[in-house]
């Protein structure tokens, strides 16, 4: 981020969490709005700290939940005397 957006929302897209100095990974259309926009610049990976977006960071815990539950799910218990 090159400069603090103006409002928390801008054009449908939520950038609440983006703070300027701060490198992000973000979807292909975030960005592009951003580096259009004058909000952002495209840079190497890493190019500055890197920091997920709070709404991919939720997504993925969502993800991680659903994926543990169904590993839990799958997953048997057995006693020391089935062990031999």
């Amino acid at each position: 981020m090159t400069r603090p957006p103006p409002a928390p929302v801008m054009d449908g897209f939520d950038v609440s969490s983006y703070r300027p100095g701060m490198g992000y990974i973000v979807d292909a259309r975030v960005g592009d709005y951003l580096i259009r926009a004058g909000y952002a610049r495209a840079e190497p990976y890493p190019a500055a700290p890197i920091v997920q977006a709070s709404s991919e960071r939720q997504q993925r815990r969502a993800e991680d939940r659903i994926r543990e539950e169904l590993r839990d799910s799958r997953a048997k218990t057995i006693k020391a005397s089935d062990l031999h």
